[in-house]
């Protein structure tokens, strides 16, 4: 008996192939800095054409223009909104004719028809509707009335709100449990002496 081998050439399976593409390269602050550069430029050249966009070409450009114009005192800020809040919540418990029996006393609302009436008298009964919708779709509610949060909202001039409202005069309480108490009829004086 004779043997005979045989070899098959022929090969089976998957075969991977890699190849080692792209570049090496190295860091170049040079490169790094004139990117950055690039972008501050940009970012000025935003600050620019918003400007001008708001400035000359919106139908609200004159109050931008009054707005840009104006020198800005964070904390006389803060007293004109605590005033107007002080007012907005006189003018709500004043307007809130009918006084539903919420367990949450912030829940209160005032309606459509409580606003028209406080312009009834000055504006003819049409304008007081009017302005009363105007008010009610300006805090963007979808209930039938504002609350008086809202309404206190509604009188800030959008540098203030009432959560900054509440952490500045957090922010004062505690600077002023550092001072030393002032005796009635003591002048600042007597009290350094000490």
């Amino acid at each position: 008996m004779k043997t005979f081998s045989y070899i098959v050439d022929y090969k089976f399976g998957v075969s991977f192939e890699f190849f080692a593409v792209g570049s090496l390269t190295r860091f170049d602050g040079i490169k790094t800095l004139n990117t950055l550069l690039a972008g501050v430029v940009l970012l000025k050249v935003c600050d620019v054409v918003v400007r001008f966009v708001a400035l000359s070409v919106l139908p609200e450009k004159k109050v931008y223009k009054k707005m840009v114009e104006q020198d800005v005192d964070y904390s006389e800020r803060v007293g004109r909104f605590a005033v107007n809040s002080a007012l907005a919540c006189q003018a709500f418990k004043t307007w809130n004719t009918h006084k539903s029996a919420h367990e949450n006393p912030e829940d209160e609302t005032l309606t459509e028809e409580e606003i028209a009436a406080v312009f009834e008298g000055p504006f003819s009964k049409e304008d007081a509707k009017t302005f009363a919708h105007v008010i009610h779709k300006t805090t963007r509610t979808e209930r039938s009335g504002i609350r008086g949060r809202e309404l206190t909202e509604l009188l800030g001039d959008g540098v203030v709100d009432i959560k900054e409202l509440i952490q500045y005069s957090k922010k004062l309480q505690s600077r002023a449990s550092y001072l030393p108490l002032q005796e009635p009829g003591a002048s600042v004086d007597s009290r350094e002496k000490e």
